[in-house]
C-alpha cells in the first residue's frame, strides 16, 4: 500500500512537470503554480496522505458557485471588459483613417523660387483683355481746374480788368470742354485683376474637394487631391464652367519645382478646421496666402477701404464704396466663366457678398443686392455688360459705375 502511494505521488509529480512544458496544457492552466506535496510521516512510519495539497494562485480567478448556485465568473468578467476596450480602440482608429486628412511629416515645403510675373504673360494678347493702365474711371472728366488760365491769374500781377478778361476766357473754355464728347474706354476688368480673380477661383474649387474628400478613406493626405486637381477630369477648373485663363492657371500650381503647388497645398494641411474650409473668412484668409505668394495678386486686392482714391471718389458713403466693391467682384467673376445666361448669372450675383467677406457693418449694406429686385437688376445689366465685353465696346463709364448708379448706390461725379 505504502510503495503504491509513493508511486502515485511520483507520478502525480512528473505529470505536473509535464504539464508546465506542454503547449497544450500549458494554454489550460493559470501562469503561476505552486504545488506542495509536502507530506507528514506518523509515528509507524506511514504517511499521512491527507496533507497532500495543491494550491494555484490563480484559483482566486476561477468560478465560484455559492451555495445559490450562482457562478462568481470573475476572470471571465475582466477578460470581456478587456475585449471590449480593444474593439472601442480599434474603433476610434479606423474612424480617424477614414474621417480627415493625415498631416504630412515628410520633407520640408518647397518655396516659392519665382513667383509669376503677371505682365510677362502677355494676358492682354493670349486672353484679349486691357491692361490697368488703359482702363481709367476719371478719363471721362478732364481735368480743367489747373489749367495754365487759372496758373496765369494766379501767378501773374495783373489789373483787375486783365484778371477779368481771363477769367472769361476760362469759363468758355470749359464749357467747350464740357460740349465735347467725352473720352471713351474700353470695357472689362484689367488683365491684373482678371488674373487674381482666376487664383481665387481655382483655390474656391479646390477648397471644395478639400471638404468632399474629408471622409473619403481612400485619400488620406492633401497632396492626393493637388495631385490629379487639373487633370482632364476635373470640369470645373478646365473648360466647362470657367475659361482658358482658369484652367491655364491652374496648371501653374502642378509646377512643383517652382513652389507653387506646396504654395497650395500648405495652407489647407495646415487648417485645423477643414469641415469649415468654404466658410468666407476661412477662404478669404487663403486667397490672400496663396494668391499674393504665388505673386498672381496684390494684397491690396483683398483689402476693402472707404477711404477715398483721388477725388472723383470724395463724394462716396459707404453705400457707394460696398456697391463699387460689388461689381468689381461680379465684373471677374462673370468675364471668367465660359458661358454667362440669364439662369447661370443669378447664382454667381447672389454669392458676390460671401466672396467679398466684407467686415460689419458693411456686409449687412451688401446683402440687399443678392436678393429681389436688386438682384434681378444687377444680373440683368451683368449679362448685357458681358456682351458688350465679348464686342469689344467703348464707354463713358465702367461697369461699377453703371450698376450703382441705377440701383442708386452711387451718384454720378459732378465736375465743380
Amino acid at each position: 500500500s505504502n510503495n503504491a502511494w509513493i508511486t502515485m505521488r511520483w507520478f502525480l509529480r512528473y505529470f505536473g512537470l509535464a504539464c508546465l512544458l506542454s503547449v497544450t496544457c500549458y494554454g489550460n492552466m493559470p501562469s503561476t503554480e505552486e504545488i506542495n506535496l509536502s507530506t507528514s510521516v506518523d509515528d509507524n512510519g506511514s504517511t499521512n496522505d491527507e496533507e497532500y495539497s495543491y494550491y494555484y494562485e490563480d484559483d482566486e480567478n476561477e468560478a465560484v458557485v455559492d451555495s445559490a448556485g450562482n457562478v462568481d465568473d470573475t476572470e471571465s468578467t475582466l477578460l470581456q471588459e478587456m475585449w471590449r476596450r480593444q474593439q472601442e480602440l480599434e474603433k476610434a482608429d479606423n474612424e480617424m483613417k477614414f474621417k480627415g486628412y493625415f498631416k504630412n511629416v515628410g520633407g520640408g515645403t518647397k518655396k516659392i523660387s519665382e513667383k509669376i510675373r503677371v505682365e510677362d504673360l502677355y494676358l492682354d494678347e493670349t486672353y484679349d483683355c486691357v491692361s490697368a493702365t488703359e482702363i481709367s474711371h476719371t478719363a471721362a472728366t478732364p481735368d480743367v481746374l489747373n489749367d495754365p488760365i487759372s496758373v496765369q491769374i494766379q501767378q501773374a500781377r495783373l489789373s483787375m480788368r486783365e484778371k477779368q478778361e481771363l477769367r472769361m476766357q476760362q469759363l468758355k473754355t470749359r464749357e467747350s470742354l464740357k460740349k465735347q464728347p467725352k473720352p471713351k474706354f474700353r470695357l472689362g476688368a484689367s488683365c491684373e485683376r482678371l488674373y487674381c480673380a482666376a487664383c481665387t477661383i481655382v483655390v474656391t474649387e479646390f477648397a471644395k474637394v478639400v471638404h468632399v474628400k474629408y471622409d473619403d478613406p481612400s485619400v488620406t493626405y492633401i497632396h492626393q487631391i493637388a495631385d490629379n486637381f487639373c487633370s482632364s477630369n476635373f470640369d470645373e477648373v478646365n473648360n466647362t464652367t470657367y475659361n482658358a485663363m482658369v484652367a491655364d492657371f491652374c496648371i501653374q500650381f502642378n509646377k512643383e519645382f517652382m513652389g507653387y503647388k506646396d504654395a497650395l497645398m500648405v495652407p489647407f494641411e495646415q487648417d485645423e478646421d477643414l469641415l469649415n474650409v468654404l466658410q468666407p473668412q476661412s477662404l478669404h484668409n487663403k486667397f490672400n496666402q496663396i494668391c499674393t505668394s504665388v505673386g498672381a495678386c496684390e494684397r491690396s486686392f483683398f483689402e476693402f477701404s472707404t477711404e477715398p482714391a483721388n477725388k472723383f471718389q470724395s463724394h462716396w458713403d459707404d453705400n457707394c464704396f460696398v456697391c463699387q466693391a460689388f461689381a468689381e467682384n461680379l465684373q471677374e467673376q462673370v468675364q471668367l466663366n465660359r458661358y454667362i445666361t440669364e439662369g447661370n448669372i443669378i447664382p454667381i450675383v447672389a454669392a458676390t457678398c460671401h466672396r467679398l467677406n466684407l467686415p460689419a457693418p458693411y456686409d449687412a449694406l451688401c446683402a440687399p443686392m443678392t436678393v429681389g429686385t436688386l438682384l434681378d437688376d444687377i444680373a440683368w445689366l451683368g449679362k448685357v455688360h458681358v456682351e458688350a465685353v465679348l464686342r469689344k465696346d467703348k464707354a463713358e463709364k465702367g461697369f461699377a459705375d453703371t450698376v450703382c448708379e441705377q440701383i442708386h448706390y452711387c451718384v454720378p461725379w459732378m465736375d465743380p
